[in-house]
């Protein structure tokens, strides 16, 4: 994690040095804990409570003002939601996708089956299109990946370490071809380059 230094006012500044701090003393196992050393002690000032709608809650605290600063790549840069759970996450780029007032494109996967290690000579029968494409694993996209034009994006995997195409590296979609995408990189030394993933 990374913290800006502020060079605003003091008040802010001992804000962020309080929170780097408290972060700190977590992963010594100095901070404050409540019963058993299991459960830590979180500051009501960075309890963020949930209220009808999680996930409006969560993004709305992230991203004041979404709908009018979505375009604004430093915005973006500054702001991320982490969360433990893939299906967690599918909720909460679900619900920012609808805020963001752009076309919609979805790329598929490739959903059929190699026949050149085929023990059965049916084996769609065992593996039905429809089952493999419902199938969900950790670090790998969905068979349906729905994106919009100006969207934050993270890659999941290096696919060019010289060019700074990191597993971990964030972009905004600028260019949603039929075969490519086109990002700008937001975050490390290769801010504001331009890339083509296929």
């Amino acid at each position: 994690m990374r913290l800006n230094s502020f060079e605003g006012s003091p008040e802010e500044k001992a804000k962020t040095t309080e929170f780097a701090n408290w972060i700190l003393n977590i992963g010594d196992g100095t901070t404050t804990t409540i019963d058993d050393e299991d459960w830590v002690s979180i500051p009501e000032d960075l309890i963020l409570h949930k209220g009808d709608d999680p996930k409006a809650s969560i993004v709305n605290n992230t991203y004041p003002e979404l709908h009018n600063k979505y375009t604004d790549r430093t915005y973006l840069e500054e702001r991320a939601i982490l969360c433990p759970r893939n299906e967690t996450v599918d909720q909460i780029n679900t619900y920012i996708m609808s805020q963001i007032p752009r076309e919609e494109v979805t790329y598929l996967s490739s959903d059929t089956t190699c026949k050149a290690m085929s023990m059965v000579e049916d084996e769609d029968m065992l593996y039905p299109t429809e089952f493999l494409n419902s199938l969900t694993f950790f670090g790998i996209p969905d068979h349906e990946l729905r994106l919009k034009i100006v969207l934050p994006v993270m890659l999941m995997r290096n696919i060019n370490q010289s060019a700074g195409l990191c597993n971990g590296t964030r972009l905004t979609i600028t260019q949603l071809g039929k075969r490519f995408i086109e990002g700008q990189v937001i975050t490390g030394a290769n801010i504001g380059d331009k890339v083509y993933i296929p």
